[in-house]
């Protein structure tokens, strides 16, 4: 290694021909770690390069950091593979792959000779890592679908995390749910890899956005089949106050979260608040039964938030850790790049861009003590990489021109 790093996934060759997030950011996880990764976008690019309208963010050449945090390190190449040639460029690269990732449809690749049936007769060792929205079978199989759609509103969480009585719902934050997908596409992927060495032949890898978001969701999808059906009840409804969410005087949330049981836990807490012998002292808080019996968590509740209302969240954070209990501070996102835990153990990671641009971008939560992974390197512009890998295809100089001549490459 020219580098004298160990990487895990050193020569393991990988053909990324995936858009958007969730499969690019498994590809991603794999060149992290050592894997060669080529991502193959088509002429006009992946969508994922062009989002500055939506998020305010650059989406330049020469400053991209919401492409970069899906394809940092990885070699592009634009190939149309409308073509022959394009056909023909794809199956040279995957003869040379251990690993094909992709989220294209199955009618799109079958038309393109990608699909699974034949490439795994014609290359037996390649393992194939298909990622879609609702699954390969089933009346969605086709469907197309987004993070915003499959994972959150068919997983069910986007119904029960609402607050009732709000016009509008839950929304969550961009590619929340495919970068989590993107996880367990990946530790699949590294299964097939581990199973390939075991049993010498290839395999195909798949999961969904829906497959992943009822995993995610498990403990509601569970506890929903029982007495209770929604899965957030109104907040004075429900019936242990010491666990939940708190307003502070400085205009944010906090949650607190009990340790042992209600019995224990009760004038710990309210010790902490000013208000032990206020509630202590009377036999309806005393046990779960008799709050229950008596419908006193809705009085606990309010004696609780009077008195988180008094003090700012820093304030009820130091108090609470004192006594070693779960407490943290809601806080808006732009605060994370910034905060000291995150870039004390390398959450986050600087990356200057060619422009000058400094950006804290976060990295995969995967740290291997004997090993090592990439730093973060800036993505550039579309088939930046296309001389370098159609070379070490066998391509020469001159037929890399008339390829680009006649748009089959960029």
């Amino acid at each position: 290694m020219a580098d004298n790093k160990k990487y895990p996934l050193e020569g393991i060759k990988v053909v990324d021909l995936s858009t958007i997030v969730a499969a690019p950011t498994a590809a991603e996880l794999l060149c992290t770690f050592g894997a060669d990764v080529v991502k193959v976008e088509s002429m006009e690019g992946d969508g994922q390069r062009f989002l500055e309208p939506h998020f305010q963010a650059p989406s330049r050449d020469d400053c991209n950091p919401l492409y970069t945090v899906q394809n940092a390190n990885k070699k592009h190449i634009s190939v149309n593979l409308k073509t022959p040639e394009g056909k023909e460029t794809m199956m040279k690269l995957l003869e040379n792959a251990d690993i094909f990732v992709t989220n294209v449809r199955q009618q799109g690749l079958a038309r393109l000779g990608l699909d699974y049936d034949t490439l795994a007769e014609k290359l037996p060792r390649l393992i194939y890592a298909h990622f879609t929205g609702y699954g390969p079978l089933g009346p969605n199989k086709d469907d197309p679908g987004y993070d915003s759609t499959v994972f959150w509103l068919r997983g069910g969480m986007s119904a029960d995390w609402s607050v009732s009585g709000v016009p509008y719902p839950f929304n969550p934050t961009y590619a929340f749910g495919d970068t989590v997908t993107a996880s367990s596409f990946f530790s699949a992927i590294l299964l097939a890899v581990i199973g390939r060495e075991k049993y010498g032949k290839g395999t195909k890898v798949e999961t969904s956005l829906y497959s992943s978001a009822i995993w995610c969701n498990g403990q509601g999808v569970v506890m929903t089949q029982f007495e209770r059906k929604r899965l957030n009840p109104d907040p004075q409804e429900i019936q242990n106050p010491l666990i939940g969410y708190y307003f502070c005087a400085d205009e944010r949330w906090v949650n607190i979260n009990q340790v042992k049981s209600y019995e224990i836990d009760l004038p710990r807490i309210t010790k902490v608040l000013g208000i032990e012998d206020d509630v202590c002292s009377d036999p309806r808080f005393k046990t779960t039964e008799t709050l229950l019996e008596n419908k006193a968590y809705r009085e606990l509740r309010c004696k609780m938030e009077d008195a988180f209302a008094k003090k700012p969240s820093t304030e009820w954070k130091k108090l609470f850790q004192e006594i070693s209990m779960p407490f943290d501070i809601a806080v808006p996102t732009c605060e994370v790049s910034k905060d000291e835990q995150a870039i004390v153990n390398n959450y986050v990671e600087e990356v200057t861009y060619p422009d000058g641009t400094k950006v804290v971008m976060p990295v995969p939560p995967m740290f291997l003590s004997n090993y090592d992974k990439r730093e973060l390197r800036p993505t550039g512009k579309m088939g930046e990489n296309t001389d370098e890998i159609l070379t070490d295809l066998g391509y020469s100089k001159e037929t890399i021109k008339k390829m680009k001549e006649n748009n089959i490459v960029k």
